[in-house]
């Protein structure tokens, strides 16, 4: 990415450890041995083993102190670090305190006064450093060629060690013990330089100096799970070894904060070896995420516990990529093990149907998905406690399918029940509450509820700014969503304003090829699209569709979609047959992508047939309106906009066809739904009164006409701007009433009217444009 905006932040895992050992030297990595008589009992104890052992090259556990003080004294070739109980610590740090083999103490007790007075006259027992005169640490060893090959690809990311590191002030010490060290064929000697950033405010490291077997190497201990940015990696060839520069952090670095937020919002706060993967998709790298998810496969034992999640995994990959078959694949393998290895009531069981759910939902398979969204929620309210996010979670995806399904009444109660417990159980600015909001803003919308859309989209945006970085994605949906809503009410320029900043901050915070990318250009072509911006708006949508077709499969809907809107455009620009082939494209895709009687299909065939009316193909476009109006039916509520939309493009061949008064039945049949479904002042009213208005006025009804413009005139002028182009297509309407009874002066002041809208946004070459001058000279003729 070529770009001067701060990039995503990337992690890698590097070994850093010894690859050979040689006596008498311990720039080495540690042994960590836990001592404690509950060690393998204890649910939290047994839970972080697993943890440590995931991410820590040698981790050994005793119930003993003999046993344990055994091991030790066997081992005196290497270096280890005791984690011991109180009390425990009391009985075998005498013993052990003076072995060179042991580097440090970590005593963990409730009672700290007790072991402080204790513990204070043994020195390893270590405590973080307090000399903040360290400026540069090093550490010399030899690395295989494949792990250097890897540290040498991750320059500018930020790398974690999987384990206590030994290091030392001395460069000398460092370049010395890796030059001496013996080196084969497979293996190259490396000397890391590693900055101690002075701003680092908790220091992971300790000054063992005094502590150290061998006088005068100045050692210090870098803590487990310490983070690096890697520099620069090159080749010395005077000294003949390879020399890594490395920034030691914390979480206070100012680039490393977001990763850490994103990792405890997404993933908890504990991470484990599946961590990185998972880190890599929430940031977007979805590539990344997949080789690595794919790499631990190959790594972990079969029975290793994280396999399910590696298969969970990838299928989120893929689900994200519109490989809908692959991580249906992926969830079913984790699906498999998890019912073998778990009770059926178990939690991560109801977690996998989840997502299963999820796929078939993006797939258009909604009923399928409300059955596993529904297997989801029995075992959640089961197993778990009543306001559990997890609960929360499964009623929104509910909502979601009612959502995509047009049942908006429905969607909204499971919205409300997830922002109820939501609201119980989260702190109050949650991302998660923040999500509720915006869901029930979105069936909001979709009912034509602006108003309330807006107060709870306005609602979302307060916790989000105050939850998230200021370029964090949802902030960027946020504004999203806001432009949408003023889309809808004819607001262009303020739409288009919102969907900017959202690019915005996409094209910062995400890869310059997320699919999020792509649908802000998309968003931004729609608003300069209504506002007769042709050229700009297939601009946009060009550059949507170049991200679409490279990160996404080939008959993903989104691209579908997109073609949609190009043949959108070339319909407006009266370019009917090039609109003919990318709807063409469209409904391909859908068809090979969604079930037979998904919405989207429907749309398309209502496109098509809207061309096909255009070019006087009236018998075609019934044909696909009839097509249109069957799925539906089928798939939709019966008082659902886009039936009554249905029927009134029916009613509009007919009445291009003069059959006048079968299209009147099917524009009420249309006003009836609208007038059910949507606010009284919505625009889709005042378009079908527009409607049946000029029905009357083909049959010579002018008065009834005058009547059914004016309705759509008082809606229009209340629920849009007042530049808005429906309100001037309703002036010309009102203007050719006028024209056919002969009274010049009121049909003047119409036309007038909608020329003086159409001014402010129109070519003077647009046919719109053209045509009002044209009703404007023909009146004029009339007056003289």
């Amino acid at each position: 990415m070529a770009s001067s905006n701060p990039q995503p932040t990337k992690w890698t895992n590097i070994n850093i450890e010894q690859q050979s050992h040689k006596q008498g030297q311990n720039l080495e990595t540690f042994a960590l041995l836990w001592l404690d008589q509950n060690v393998n009992e204890s649910k939290d104890n047994l839970e972080t083993q697993a943890q440590l052992r995931r991410s820590i090259n040698c981790l050994l556990t005793f119930e003993s102190g003999n046993e344990c003080e055994e091991h030790i004294r066997e081992r005196k070739d290497e270096k280890i670090v005791l984690i011991v109980s109180g009390r425990l610590g009391r009985e075998i740090v005498p013993r052990v305190h003076d072995l060179p083999q042991l580097s440090a103490i970590y005593v963990y007790c409730m009672d700290q006064t007790t072991n402080k007075r204790w513990a204070k006259s043994y020195k390893k027992l270590i405590k973080e450093s307090s000399n903040t005169n360290i400026s540069r640490l090093y550490r010399g060893q030899v690395m295989s060629k494949d792990e250097l090959s890897r540290i040498r690809s991750s320059i500018g990311e930020f790398i974690s060690i999987n384990s206590f590191l030994s290091t030392t002030r001395s460069r000398n010490k460092a370049l010395g013990f890796a030059q001496s060290t013996r080196c084969d064929a497979e293996y190259e000697r490396v000397l890391f330089n590693i900055k101690v950033e002075s701003r680092i405010k908790t220091k992971s490291f300790a000054d063992i100096s005094r502590l150290s077997y061998f006088p005068g190497e100045e050692e210090i201990l870098i803590m487990l799970g310490s983070i690096f940015r890697l520099e620069s990696v090159h080749y010395d060839k005077e000294q003949q070894i390879w020399l890594a520069n490395l920034d030691l952090c914390n979480e206070d670095h100012h680039d490393l904060k977001q990763v850490f937020d994103h990792m405890k919002k997404e993933m908890g706060s504990e991470t484990t070896v599946i961590s990185l993967g998972n880190l890599f998709r929430v940031m977007g790298d979805l590539d990344k995420a997949e080789k690595y998810y794919k790499r631990l496969l190959n790594e972990l034992a079969v029975s290793d516990s994280v396999i399910p999640d590696c298969h969970t995994g990838l299928g989120d990959v893929a689900r994200e990529k519109g490989e809908y078959s692959l991580a249906l694949m992926n969830y079913d393998k984790a699906l498999k093990i998890k019912v073998k290895a778990l009770p059926s009531d178990h939690p991560d069981i109801a977690a996998t149907s989840n997502n299963i759910a999820n796929v078939q939902a993006d797939k258009g398979e909604y009923n399928l998905s409300l059955t596993n969204y529904e297997k989801a929620l029995k075992i959640f309210l089961k197993a778990l406690p009543p306001n559990h996010p997890n609960i929360a979670n499964t009623y929104n995806n509910i909502g979601v399918v009612q959502w995509n399904k047009g049942e908006y009444d429905l969607a909204f109660i499971n919205y409300d029940k997830t922002l109820k417990i939501f609201l119980k159980a989260l702190p109050p600015d949650h991302p998660d509450i923040a999500e509720a909001y915006n869901n029930i803003g979105l069936a909001q919308w979709n009912k034509g509820e602006y108003d309330l859309a807006l107060i709870n989209y306005d609602k979302t945006f307060k916790v989000r700014v105050k939850a998230l970085p200021s370029d964090h994605p949802d902030i960027a949906q946020t504004y999203n969503n806001i432009g949408l809503v003023q889309w809808n009410k004819g607001e262009y320029d303020l739409a288009f304003i919102n969907y900017d900043k959202t690019l915005k901050i996409f094209l910062k915070a995400l890869p310059p090829d997320h699919p999020d990318i792509a649908e802000a250009y998309n968003n931004i072509g729609l608003a300069q699209w209504n506002k007769g911006e042709y050229d700009l708006a297939l601009i946009n949508y060009d550059k949507a569709l170049k991200i679409y077709l490279k990160a996404l499969s080939p008959d993903h809907p989104h691209i579908a979609a997109t073609y949609n809107n190009i043949a959108n455009v070339q319909y407006d620009n009266g370019e009917y047959d090039l609109a003919l082939i990318n709807y063409d494209k469209a409904l391909k895709i859908y068809l090979k992508a969604l079930p037979l009687d998904h919405p989207d299909i429907a749309t398309t065939y209502n496109n098509i047939g809207i061309v096909q009316c255009n070019k006087g193909e009236y018998d075609l476009a019934l044909m696909n309106y009839d097509k249109a109006l069957k799925i539906r039916v089928k798939a939709l509520p019966p008082d659902h906009p886009d039936i009554a939309a249905t029927y009134n493009n029916i009613a509009n061949v007919q009445d291009d066809k003069g059959e006048y008064d079968l299209a009147l039945m099917n524009y009420e049949n249309a006003l009836k739904i609208f007038l059910k479904a949507l606010p009284p002042e919505h625009p889709d009213i005042a378009g079908t009164y527009n409607n049946i208005g000029v029905v009357q006025w083909n049959k010579g009804e002018y008065d009834l006409a005058l009547v059914n413009y004016d309705k759509a005139l008082k809606i229009r002028v209340k629920a849009l701007p007042s530049d808005h182009p429906d309100i001037a297509s309703t002036y010309r309407s009102m203007g050719l009433v006028h024209e056919a009874t002969c009274t010049w002066q009121s049909a003047l002041e119409y036309h007038n009217k909608a020329a003086g809208i159409r001014r402010k946004s129109l070519a003077t070459t647009h046919p719109q444009m053209v045509t009002t001058e044209s009703d404007i000279r023909r009146v004029k003729a009339q007056l003289k």
